[in-house]
């Protein structure tokens, strides 16, 4: 299985300070196959002692440069304790080597003082692996290497105080529960069925005269059964995610851009008074579908996503301004499903897990499996 593994801090050889050095000799010394090597991620994890995490391989395989490297069998992730102010006093928590049975993207999902965490997702939209290592400080020794399905978040919605996600994994279907107090909590709803196959349809207007049904083309259709078609700019443009405010039915547009189709990204909303598509298309939106969307009074949210022939791929997530009709862009580490408020911060619904944001900063939680199977909530790294 070839697995792409993205850099986190990646710093090549010939620039390299003497602690990753250090590591890197550690990490040819310990396997023969390892010719070249790098470090990707250190971090203080107490007064002493540095966590290293590196990749290794053969001579010319590793791509330090372009932030990325292919984690196939014959490249080595190794996790490493090393002293802070003595870089030849390293102690090795594990050396091990890529899967074979498949292709996805692997990165860092997380790292403290107990575990690392390297995730990976299938090059097709299928479930992948998070591959865990367990250490013990103290020790300096590994607890436990195992592997289990993550669990991805589908939405998110605010109930009273509390704000809920709900997701699945390749088998079980799960909920992560933020409370007022911040602390986290999972309840697990089972075995996950499949999934439905039936399309939503939404109604709207004074009466609920409109509708709109999930995937039909990018049709609002009366009552009497007059339809109101939206404007093909491009290509198969869709009504995607929506929300209804007042009489107007706002959503984003969706659209597979790959193997010679594509279309152009945008948003807007079918105004039930007017009959009537009012349309918008910022330069930082035409290239993306619209994944995800939250209405409010003064801004609009959009997750954005290329829909290409590997599946969906994330493109951040764009904020308007409806006053000033200015746009930016968040940057996030996957695709989001969902957006909601709740109080001062956005929550999002995304592949890989939950995501909070104040304003300021993004910080990034999503389910972890322990030692002996319980399933808690951790933090994961922002940007992984």
């Amino acid at each position: 299985m070839r697995l792409l593994l993205i850099l986190v801090g990646s710093i090549s050889l010939w620039g390299a300070s003497v602690a990753d050095n250090a590591v890197a000799h550690q990490m040819r010394s310990a396997n023969s196959d390892v010719q070249h090597a790098e470090v990707l991620k250190r971090e203080a994890i107490d007064v002493e002692m540095d966590l290293v995490i590196a990749v290794g391989g053969p001579k010319g395989q590793l791509v330090g440069e372009t932030g990325w490297v292919w984690w196939e069998r014959q490249i080595q992730i190794g996790v490493f304790l090393q002293r802070r102010n003595d870089a030849g006093k390293i102690y090795t928590i594990a050396i091990e080597p890529g899967m074979g049975d498949g292709q996805c993207v692997a990165r860092l999902e997380r790292v403290s003082t107990t575990d690392v965490v390297i995730g990976c997702k299938s090059e097709k939209p299928s479930p992948g692996m998070h591959r865990k290592f367990v250490f013990d400080l103290r020790a300096k020794r590994l607890v436990k290497f195992f592997e289990y399905v993550p669990y991805s978040m589908e939405r998110v919605r605010v109930v009273e105080d509390r704000v809920i996600w709900t997701g699945r994994s390749d088998s079980r279907r799960v909920e992560m529960i933020l409370h007022p107090d911040g602390a986290w909590g999972v309840k697990s709803l089972g075995v996950a069925g499949q999934r439905t196959l039936e399309n939503e349809v939404l109604r709207f207007g004074a009466s609920e005269e409109f509708q709109v049904t999930e995937g039909e083309a990018a049709v609002v259709e009366h009552k009497n059964g007059k339809k109101f078609r939206l404007k093909q700019v491009v290509g198969e443009e869709q009504i995607g995610p929506w929300q209804v405010e007042g009489t107007k039915l706002w959503f984003g547009k969706t659209f597979y851009d790959g193997e010679g189709m594509t279309g152009e990204g945008g948003f807007g909303y079918f105004d039930a008074t007017t009959r009537s598509f009012k349309m918008y298309s910022p330069e930082k939106l035409k290239r993306a579908s619209v994944s995800a969307l939250l209405v409010e009074d003064g801004r609009i949210w959009l997750g954005l996503v290329h829909n290409g022939e590997y599946g969906p791929s994330n493109m951040g997530v764009m904020v308007f301004d409806r006053s000033t009709q200015e746009s930016r862009k968040i940057d996030v580490p996957g695709v989001v499903s969902g957006i909601a408020r709740a109080g001062e911060k956005i929550v999002m619904a995304m592949e890989f897990g939950a995501a909070v944001w104040d304003g300021q900063q993004l910080r990034r939680y999503f389910v972890d499996q322990t030692t002996d199977g319980r399933l808690r909530v951790v933090e994961g790294l922002a940007v992984p």
